[in-house]
């Protein structure tokens, strides 16, 4: 009798220690599970093999749309091949443009080798900026790379963009140009484009601005932060 009572006891120790090894390691597995999941909620990634290119980047933006650009679908370009990839949702927001060697596309500018380098990052001393504010090396993808802000008029309509400029090798393309545009920046300036020296003190503000992350708005820091979550996850 006491045999058998000591053998019940051993069995309902062990069950007890099965069962309670099991709920905490399932407990362990859900709660692994549920923070993968909250990092991933507002996140997508982009991957296409044949273009060579994949990247992170948030729900928001809507859905790709890859645009050819040649001189057979699209009267803009002069020569060579281009793609381009945005998001329906805002456009604006983030950008890529991957180019051929030849590529030529009408008031475009497109990165297309390291040969380019010398006619991006214009000097901007009349607007009182610092190089390094506006032009600065950057690692992408483990290779050197680099960026500049910048601020385009056209056709009376100003715009703040930051690139982001990556020598490539894949498919004919020898060049990517990664860019978001600023709106709320882009309007601000809008104010001044009658008036060149206020365009020009508030362009430099701008850009020193951005350079140092200060004097933004939370808007314009939050995208600045999800542009460059975006090129860190950047593989090409």
């Amino acid at each position: 009798m006491k045999n058998k009572t000591l053998l019940i006891t051993i069995v309902l120790i062990i069950l007890i220690g099965s069962l309670a090894y099991l709920t905490l390691n399932n407990k362990i597995i859900v709660n692994s599970v549920n923070s993968s999941n909250l990092e991933d909620t507002n996140s997508k990634k982009y991957n296409n093999s044949e273009l060579g290119i994949s990247f992170n980047y948030p729900k928001s933006f809507g859905l790709p749309r890859e645009l050819e650009l040649t001189n057979n679908t699209d009267q803009s370009v002069y020569s060579g091949r281009g793609i381009e990839i945005s998001f329906n949702n805002n456009p604006e927001a983030f950008n890529v443009i991957l180019a051929s060697l030849d590529f030529e596309k009408f008031k475009t500018r497109t990165y297309r080798t390291v040969k380019d380098k010398d006619d991006f990052c214009p000097i901007f001393n009349e607007f009182n900026i610092e190089k390094s504010n506006y032009c600065h090396i950057l690692e992408v993808d483990g290779r050197e790379s680099f960026a500049e802000y910048r601020v385009e008029t056209d056709e009376g309509v100003v715009f703040v963009i930051y690139s982001v400029y990556v020598d490539i090798n894949k498919n004919s393309f020898t060049g990517a140009t990664i860019s978001t545009t600023f709106v709320e920046l882009s309007e601000t300036l809008q104010k001044y484009i009658d008036f060149e020296e206020l365009l020009k003190k508030n362009t430099a503000d701008v850009i020193n601005n951005l350079a140092n992350e200060s004097n933004l708005s939370a808007n314009t820091l939050d995208q600045l932060t999800m542009f460059k979550q975006v090129i860190a996850s950047l593989n090409l």
